[in-house]
Formats: structure tokens, C-alpha cells, sequence
């Protein structure tokens, strides 16, 4: 809930206008970005000594939770009618001379494409191992004993 609740704040056009105004603003708002990402992240990674409490499953819908926000978030500033961000809209000039609304248009773009694909890939290993076979179990000197 933090990382995507970060991200979506910090996307709103008052406080994106502002971290580009001030330098501490936007020192917090990477900050954050950077802090609430570790903390997504260790959910969904084992990293010792840190292990992660949710089980594969799990994991695979928390990582489709936060991507469907990232995607919303895309999808809005794509269709948006016009510039979200002043600071840029009042921009005298682009590279390749594109507009305020086109340079908007690609940078939504990125976030759900690009933005996608590590989402994408550590959601098919989860996936792949849930659905792997599990592991024949080696027989050990009491099962041999045993004959089973």
C-alpha cells in the first residue's frame, strides 16, 4: 500500500509541480520512492537475513496489486485531455519538438510498459515455481530399511 501509495501522490499535479520548485520536496520524494520500494520489494524477494512472509501465490497477487496501479496511473495521464504538469506544459522547448500533451502521452507509455517488466518477470518465476513439480523426496536409510 505505501509503494503505490507514494506513487500515486507523488503524481499528483500540486505536489509534482512542487518537488520541481524545491529541492528538499523533491530529495523527500525520492526518498520515498526509493524507501517504499525496498519495503514492496523485500515482501516479494527472500533477501537474508530478511524473509519475506507471504507464500508464492501471494506473492503473485501482490505483484499484480501494485502493477494495476501503476497502470491506472499510466492510463490516466495517457488519456489525459491536456498537460497534468504546468511546470512542463510552460516548457519553451522540447527534445524533438514534440508538445507538453505528446511528451506526457510517452511518458505513460513508459511507466506501463517498460515500467512492466520486472513485475512481469519476477511474476513468472513465482508462477513457474508454484506450478513446478515438486521434488522427488530422496529416500533415506529408514525408507530403505523399510523397503518403501
Amino acid at each position: 500500500m505505501a509503494f503505490s501509495g507514494v506513487l500515486l501522490a507523488w503524481h499528483v499535479p500540486v505536489l509534482f509541480d512542487a518537488t520541481l520548485r524545491s529541492g528538499a520536496l523533491h530529495a523527500l520524494e525520492h526518498a520515498l520512492f526509493f524507501t517504499t520500494a525496498l519495503m514492496f520489494w523485500k515482501q516479494v524477494i527472500e533477501s537474508p537475513p530478511l524473509h519475506a512472509r507471504l507464500s508464492a501465490v501471494q506473492r503473485v497477487g501482490y505483484l499484480i496489486g501494485a502493477m494495476v496501479v501503476s497502470w491506472i496511473l499510466a492510463v490516466v495521464l495517457a488519456l489525459a485531455p491536456h498537460p497534468l504538469y504546468a511546470s512542463y506544459a510552460h516548457e519553451v522547448s522540447r527534445p524533438g519538438g514534440i508538445s507538453a500533451l505528446t511528451d506526457q502521452q510517452l511518458a505513460a507509455g513508459i511507466m506501463w510498459v517498460p515500467g512492466s517488466i520486472t513485475f512481469v518477470i519476477v511474476m513468472f518465476a513465482y508462477v513457474h515455481r508454484w506450478l513446478a513439480p515438486a521434488p522427488p523426496v530422496p529416500a533415506g536409510p529408514a525408507r530403505l530399511a523399510s523397503g518403501h
